[in-house]
């Protein structure tokens, strides 16, 4: 009965569980459509100058790491911001990201992450670039989120940033109804045997 009650639990965690997966970008090639789907994400922009999902090879003093990244460019009134949401509506969570100043030579700059609680109110953390490269932002998750912004909020002449491997899983994974008739014809064989 145990062992019965046990398989039960085991496919309800199964099916209820978040899935993790990285959105790297590469694949989809050069995009200016707003707003962009990609890995069941939805990518859209707040008042910028130049947005893309591109690998940036070509163009020139933009920083690059081989692969496709998305990026924002804005004319230097640093309000250009990147929100990112579920494309199905539902809660997810951050855990990391690779970020990057959007042209070669600045680093230092400071990017605000506000992190919209799907339960409601929100948190804001921020993270350093450093010159020329893209860096790892890596961070305890804050649970259910509704989305996230992303935006660079001047301290440099340059409000150009750019986002790669974001670290993300859904915050609830829906349980399949095939998934509950089995955990629960299960419970009650066991009951029976009982």
């Amino acid at each position: 009965m145990k062992n019965i009650l046990s398989a039960a639990a085991s496919v309800a965690l199964l099916f209820g569980s978040a899935f993790a997966t990285t959105i790297d970008f590469n694949g989809i090639g050069s995009n200016f459509d707003d707003p962009v789907t990609v890995d069941g994400f939805t990518f859209d922009y707040i008042d910028r100058n130049g947005w893309a999902i591109s690998e940036a090879s070509g163009i020139t003093n933009e920083v690059g790491n081989g692969t496709e990244f998305i990026t924002c460019r804005d004319t230097g009134d640093f309000n250009c911001a990147i929100v990112m949401t579920s494309a199905t509506g539902g809660s997810f969570e951050l855990f990391g990201f690779d970020i990057a100043d959007h042209s070669l030579g600045f680093g230092g700059q400071v990017i605000d992450v506000r992190f919209d609680l799907a339960g409601g109110g929100s948190v804001t953390q921020s993270f350093t670039t450093v010159a020329d490269v893209f860096s790892s932002a890596v961070f305890s998750p804050l649970g259910a989120l509704s989305a996230v912004v992303f935006r660079n909020n001047g301290v440099s002449g340059n409000d150009g940033f750019a986002l790669d491997n974001l670290q993300t899983a859904a915050s609830e994974v829906p349980v399949p109804p095939a998934a509950l008739l089995m955990a629960g014809v299960l419970a009650l064989y066991a009951r029976r045997k009982a």
